[in-house]
């Protein structure tokens, strides 16, 4: 058994990358890791069971696969050609089935759906009323980290 406390904070991303190779071919010959990290995409890249804790609270234990299909909605981009007034986000968050959203810039937002009814529809509706043209939707997969924040509602801490 290994135990690895956070091994790359700090560290040039060549050195970071020498890293993870070596944990991972440690893993890949049979050792037992144990890594604590604040980056969930390395843990995405090293781990197999997650443990995510906050203010020493255990708050999901399980396989990355089941976590990652257990918490699958995807999140939406969607931009459009005008800026997205404040009017438009209270809209938004106003809607039974938007689980999170959050504007990335002036004239993009993400958001996730959930519930039964888990269609863009609603939310393609708030910004057609506010005449809102639609360039681009995209569907991005949730990550660890999206899982993350969405688990403890905050962003992530170093």
């Amino acid at each position: 058994m290994i135990i690895f406390d956070e091994p790359t904070v700090g560290i040039d991303p060549q050195s970071r990358n020498h890293i993870l190779d070596s944990i991972k071919q440690l893993r890949d010959e049979g050792a037992t890791i144990i890594y604590t990290t604040h980056y969930m995409e390395e843990v995405q890249q090293i781990c197999d069971r997650v443990i995510i804790m906050d203010g020493g609270a255990v708050l999901l234990n399980g396989s990355l696969d089941d976590i990652l299909e257990y918490y699958s909605n995807s999140n939406y981009q969607v931009r459009v050609d005008k800026q997205v007034s404040p009017a438009v986000l209270d809209e938004i968050r106003e809607l039974t089935n938007v689980e999170s959203l959050k504007q990335k810039d002036e004239f993009e937002i993400i958001f996730s759906m959930c519930g039964e009814s888990m269609t863009i529809n609603s939310v393609l509706e708030v910004l057609i009323k506010f005449n809102l043209n639609i360039t681009s939707i995209t569907m991005v997969k949730r990550n660890l980290e999206d899982v993350f924040l969405l688990l403890t509602g905050k962003n992530l801490r170093d």
